[in-house]
């Protein structure tokens, strides 16, 4: 079981490094939601994934995608990852009134 696991995970890191690209490409938001509360701010997204992209985040779950989904939020500096999955995400952004341009 351990074997599979290791050549699952090499061949994603394979793929995903002959696939080479941004974040940007690999996940394609769809629709944005805000709802505010109290100076903060949930963002929920629904986006889709690129093929190498999915396996990726198959292999090795939803919290691999944190980074780049703040990325996209970068305007802000503080956001978290409340939760994700293979097609959708939310984030809370703490101070959501202070932008920080972007």
């Amino acid at each position: 079981m351990k074997r599979y696991r290791a050549l699952i995970l090499l061949s994603a890191a394979i793929l995903l490094a002959a696939h080479g690209g941004g974040a940007r490409e690999n996940i394609h938001v769809e629709e944005v939601t805000m709802h505010l509360m109290d100076g903060s701010a949930t963002f929920e997204l629904n986006y889709s994934l690129d093929a190498f992209t999915r396996l990726y985040v198959l292999a090795l779950g939803c919290r691999s995608l944190e980074p780049e989904l703040a990325s996209i939020l970068c305007g802000y500096r503080d956001v978290r990852l409340i939760r994700a999955d293979l097609n959708r995400a939310a984030l809370l952004v703490g101070d959501a009134a202070r932008y920080n341009g972007g």
